[in-house]
């Protein structure tokens, strides 16, 4: 296991995985975020992504929505990092 490669193992090979790509740039992340309705705007500041996104869904089912989905994709990586 190479732990000095930062790229994304997810999808794309040649593109520095950082937290924003992980969890909304990502190739792979993005349709599963789609299939729960939300749709990030990548375009968009953080902040305004996170206000479009909660109004679709209210303040608190929206934070539960997303932190599980995040620990999803995070659980799915390190999976495919570290077996």
């Amino acid at each position: 296991m190479n732990l000095d490669a930062y790229c994304c193992i997810l999808y794309v090979d040649n593109v520095e995985e950082d937290i924003f790509h992980l969890f909304f740039e990502c190739p792979f992340s993005q349709p599963r975020w789609i299939f729960l309705g939300i749709d990030w705007g990548i375009s968009l500041n953080h902040h305004i992504m996170f206000l479009h996104a909660k109004e679709k869904f209210g303040s608190n089912i929206f934070r539960e929505i997303i932190i599980i989905a995040m620990w999803v994709l995070w659980v799915h990586r390190n999976i495919i990092i570290f077996l």
